[in-house]
């Protein structure tokens, strides 16, 4: 019974507590006015870059502020991997660009800010940010009318 208790305790605690993988973290970044009601959705695929396995795919939904309403904009992932993400719905933007940042040894993110490769390592992060920019709207113009009076005469 106190061994059962004790690989219980060792499974207890956080999710992920135990991981000794990497984490991706997806982030959105809005600039400009956004419509409201506006989502959009980032499609990040992981891949096991050491053997053969099927990627693992997630749809990270995002609100008009850039706020994650998925719940999955953190991903963890093997020692081995790349995690890509691909915006598939942008709300209408002008403009998607993308950025992408690591922390650890071996973890390094491609030139297009798109993907984050992890070369036989644990512990280490990857930030893959989308920015969508939106137009400003164009400025409001206000046409003065011209009044013309018909003069009143008096007798």
């Amino acid at each position: 019974m106190i061994a059962a208790l004790g690989l219980l305790a060792m499974f207890a605690g956080p999710a992920n507590a135990g991981f000794s993988g990497n984490m991706v973290t997806i982030k959105k970044v809005v600039v400009g006015p956004v419509p409201a009601g506006t989502t959009f959705t980032v499609h990040v695929s992981c891949q096991v870059t050491l053997g053969k396995s099927l990627p693992a795919t997630y749809d990270v939904v995002f609100n008009a502020a850039g706020v994650a309403t998925s719940g999955n904009s953190v991903i963890t992932t093997q020692a081995s991997s790349e995690c890509v993400a691909t915006e598939t719905v942008t709300g209408g933007a002008n403009t998607v660009a993308y950025g992408c940042t690591s922390t650890g040894s071996r973890a390094t993110c491609d030139p297009s800010g798109t993907s984050v490769e992890f070369v036989d390592v644990t512990g280490s992060t990857g930030t893959i940010t989308v920015t969508n920019t939106f137009p400003d709207p164009p400025p409001v113009v206000v046409v003065a009318l011209e009044v013309i009076v018909a003069p009143a005469f008096t007798g």
